[in-house]
């Protein structure tokens, strides 16, 4: 499942920095939710949802504290990010950073595009099923 987040977000390539001014956009605290619904008659345990508080500073730091919730496995248990980085790709951000969870570490990727309502959303489909992104301010 961590699998398919890091190939579906590697989707966004990451591009040369912006100006600082469009980057200015992304810069805060967001409140978001990365989950997978798995396609129909697919394996349970590709059904998984992170809620998290997510922070992009001016320096290109990425923090972040939520949990992850593993509704198959009827389990929820906290996460944090700190010391991960970010950068304005294809228009939209992607945060990269080690996630401690349980304590034990592993990749943890995110990835938006800017909205008209100022939300970030990202969504891609394969064959574990739909992984999609929210993020508001």
């Amino acid at each position: 499942m961590r699998v398919l987040s890091a190939m579906a977000l590697s989707a966004l390539s990451l591009a040369t920095p912006a100006a600082h001014a469009a980057a200015e956009q992304f810069v805060g605290t967001w409140q978001c939710k990365m989950g997978n619904q798995p396609l129909p008659g697919g394996a349970n345990y590709d059904l998984w949802l992170y809620t998290f508080a997510m922070t992009l500073t001016a320096e290109g730091g990425f923090s972040a504290t939520g949990t992850y919730d593993a509704a198959s496995a009827g389990f929820s248990v906290p996460f944090t990010v700190n010391g991960g980085t970010w950068k304005e790709a294809e228009g939209g951000v992607i945060a990269t950073g080690t996630a401690m969870k349980q304590g034990a570490s592993e990749q943890f990727m995110v990835a938006g595009l800017p909205q008209a309502d100022g939300s970030l959303t990202y969504s891609t489909s394969s064959s574990y099923g739909t992984l999609s992104v929210y993020c508001k301010k």
